[in-house]
């Protein structure tokens, strides 16, 4: 029941890519004046659309379910589609409201019969009878001046045209950008986490917190290496895990089982589910504990731990994923094993329970998800922060503070869906705890 859905969705967003590739074309194909040019593009342009759409859904079906093409081919292929079809979206909207504008005006010449051709076709006849004494000295000096005008015409078409295609180049390369740099390319963010129960031994305890790894939409090891060039730097005292360790195969993530293995921390590395990390049957999900339980990584499943600095310790609690049509999460399990006189970390893949579960419900001092990636494609600065993915995610990246307790949403390792990440960098998160008294 579940392929199917997802064979529907695929299904939808093919022929919907399909649909917006077709507008654009279509549209584009007049910027060639000569005839044959134009349909030569036209022609070409919409026979590489309809592979792609093809080859877009085939293997948006084996990466969810079969698994037969290779890893690196089936990258590859979707790195191609996206670059192809992905662009495209930048202009849909401006080309959307030139065809709505053209309607409108189209519309009001009909309703009120207006026809420019034949009003100016009367002007010209008037000045023709009212100059006709001195047609023929003038008639030189007209055709050398409706010359230049279909010169100015012919240069200025060209201009246009040639600026068409430049502006057009932009997002083409802006994609290319995202795909092959920085998806790649790793942003490390500080944070500091005032508590009024933090145990004074655990003054300046470091958590490295790494989320969404998405292992099979990866193409090389770069991002596990530069992880663990920061853990070396700033050697964390924690290291968490939180969610989707695969896309929906457990042997995406073997080949970065030895990576996994190299990082420590302490107090050690741990880590909770996510929803990706059950889009398989049984068989292969008992598979993927193995892999996750080899690279050393210590799943908390609906389970709690204690840190132990000495005799001081505070809390560390995982639930598995509850959402995504999945209520696998068992909070009450949880909560009911937590000291809450000290402080508590809970790993939950899925920022949307932070409200459901925790927020004045369970007394959990920190709270760690992952699952929206920051979108992969937003504006970020120190003045604005620019997240399309805020319309479907209340807590969609990055720090959250609610009385006194704190989510943290990690922006995600590697990538679902388009393997594209614009403006939004793949995240290490370096959270630093402290004791604050003056906390009421």
């Amino acid at each position: 029941m579940l392929s199917s859905k997802f064979i529907i969705f695929f299904a939808v967003v093919t022929v919907l890519s399909f649909l917006m590739d077709f507008y654009v074309i279509y549209n584009y194909k007049n910027i060639f004046t000569n005839n044959k040019k134009q349909s030569v593009f036209y022609k070409t342009a919409l026979i590489i659309s309809i592979l792609l759409s093809i080859i877009s859904f085939v293997n948006s079906i084996d990466r969810m379910f079969y698994h037969n093409i290779i890893k690196d081919i089936s990258n590859l292929l979707l790195m191609i589609t996206t670059i192809w079809f992905f662009p495209k979206l930048f202009f849909l909207p401006i080309l959307f409201l030139k065809d709505v504008i053209k309607l409108i005006l189209n519309l009001i010449k009909f309703l009120f019969k207006i026809d420019k051709n034949n009003s100016i076709t009367k002007n010209n006849q008037i000045n023709r009878d009212n100059n006709q004494l001195d047609f023929e000295s003038d008639s030189v000096k007209n055709s050398d001046l409706e010359l230049n005008k279909e010169n100015n015409k012919i240069t200025k078409r060209e201009f246009l045209r040639d600026l068409t295609i430049g502006i057009s180049s932009l997002p083409f390369i802006v994609v290319g950008y995202g795909v092959f740099v920085t998806t790649k390319e790793f942003q490390i963010i500080k944070q500091t986490l005032h508590l009024k129960n933090l145990p004074t031994s655990f003054e300046n305890f470091k958590i490295l917190q790494i989320s969404d790894l998405h292992s099979g939409s990866l193409s090389s090891n770069k991002l596990f290496l530069d992880t663990f060039l920061a853990i070396k730097k700033y050697k964390p005292d924690l290291i968490l895990v939180t969610g989707d360790f695969v896309n929906s195969n457990p042997e995406e993530l073997k080949p970065y089982i030895e990576d996994l293995q190299k990082y420590n921390a302490k107090y050690g590395v741990y880590g909770c589910l996510g929803n990706h990390d059950h889009y398989m049957n049984d068989d292969k999900h008992q598979q993927l504990l193995k892999y996750i339980e080899m690279s050393g990584v210590k799943l908390l499943n609906n389970q709690t731990t204690k840190i132990y600095n000495g005799y001081e310790y505070i809390n560390l609690a995982g639930v598995d994923n509850w959402g995504m049509n999945q209520q696998f999460g068992d909070f009450d399990k949880v909560s009911s094993e937590i000291d809450f006189s000290t402080t508590s970390i809970l790993m939950c893949h899925d920022p949307n329970n932070f409200r459901r579960f925790i927020l004045n419900k369970i007394p959990i001092d920190i709270t760690l998800s992952g699952h929206t990636h920051g979108g992969q494609i937003g504006l970020v600065s120190d003045r604005f922060n620019l997240l399309p993915v805020k319309l479907f995610y209340e807590f969609s990246a990055g720090k959250y503070q609610i009385n006194n307790q704190y989510l943290y949403v990690n922006r995600g390792f590697g990538t679902t869906g388009p393997p594209l990440r614009i403006g939004i960098n793949p995240e290490i998160t370096i959270l630093t705890l402290v004791k604050d008294d003056s906390l009421s």
